[in-house]
């Protein structure tokens, strides 16, 4: 739904198998580990995720909220701001997942398989519902504003970001976090890594978060943004051209196409307006940015 309202893209923090933190640092720092994981599955280190051993158990009882609480953390040192600056129910959380509880699914089923429904531990059963990561990162923050799970196909993490922006147009929120947590195809792995692999085999897939910190632009300061979101529209009306990132790169997962986010506006010269086009499963849409002087 595009509007004439302008978002300010003030922070983003990425979390992958190679690198985490702000957007800017992770997307220009390269190199893998000496040898390709056993699992042919690239995992992000649980010490990335043990810097902040404050949250919530559990998050940490589910990869995906994890890796996302992680990425919203590294979001908000980016944006220099913290939540509670914000009242509670003006806080909004929009997170793109693929699989969207898939995953839950299929681990409490293979639970139950092996040891029966009696033995499994209730605390799994909320983790099968698609809305769980954005729930449970919703507690864990105490936002109460509205949360809610986007699964797009491969374009669910940009969705989240689309959907944040209509949300805080309509000034259901003074703040949102949006973007996409979960499976890095083998594609933005290679990009992420500079290179192939230093080992036998093809790169294969990982996990990873991207996550923004959104608010309208016409209520702060500009200069404190990385970007400005001018038009953005779920209406699948556009189609890949020159600018478009992903008709370079090609099949995106929820995390990347946020990432990708990210990397258009990284990668394009200042007040460039960006077209940034993403397609996956018959879902495309497009979204315009201009990158903010330093």
């Amino acid at each position: 739904m595009p509007t004439d309202t302008e978002i300010a893209i003030q922070g983003c923090g990425i979390v992958t198998p190679f690198a985490a933190g702000p957007a800017c640092d992770v997307l220009s720092r390269a190199g893998l580990p000496p040898q390709p994981p056993e699992s042919g599955y690239w995992p992000v280190p649980d010490s990335t995720l043990d810097r902040y051993p404050s949250l919530d158990d559990e998050l940490k009882r589910e990869r995906a909220g994890w890796i996302a609480a992680a990425a919203l953390l590294y979001a908000c040192e980016d944006a220099r701001l913290s939540l509670d600056q914000f009242k509670p129910d003006r806080i909004c959380l929009v997170i793109g997942c693929t699989f969207s509880g898939q995953l839950g699914m299929l681990q409490f089923a293979d639970e139950v398989r092996q040891q029966s429904a009696r033995f499994v531990s209730p605390i799994h059963f909320p983790q099968t519902v698609g809305n769980y990561v954005a729930g449970a990162l919703s507690r864990a923050f105490k936002i109460q504003g509205p949360n809610l799970t986007v699964a797009d196909g491969p374009t669910s993490g940009l969705s989240a970001v689309r959907t944040a922006c209509d949300l805080l147009a309509e000034d259901a929120a003074d703040v949102a976090i949006a973007g996409g947590a979960e499976t890095l195809s083998d594609t933005i792995v290679r990009g992420l890594t500079a290179g192939p692999h230093r080992g036998p085999g093809a790169p294969a897939p990982a996990e990873g978060a991207c996550l923004y910190v959104l608010r309208r632009a016409d209520r702060i300061d500009a200069t404190h943004s990385r970007a400005i979101i001018t038009t953005w529209s779920n209406d699948g009306s556009a189609a890949p051209d020159s600018y478009s990132v992903a008709a370079r790169v090609g099949f995106s997962f929820a995390a990347e196409s946020a990432m990708r986010l990210a990397a258009a506006i990284q990668s394009v010269e200042p007040d460039l307006v960006r077209t940034v086009v993403h397609t996956g499963n018959g879902s495309t849409g497009q979204t315009m940015v201009v990158r903010v002087h330093a």
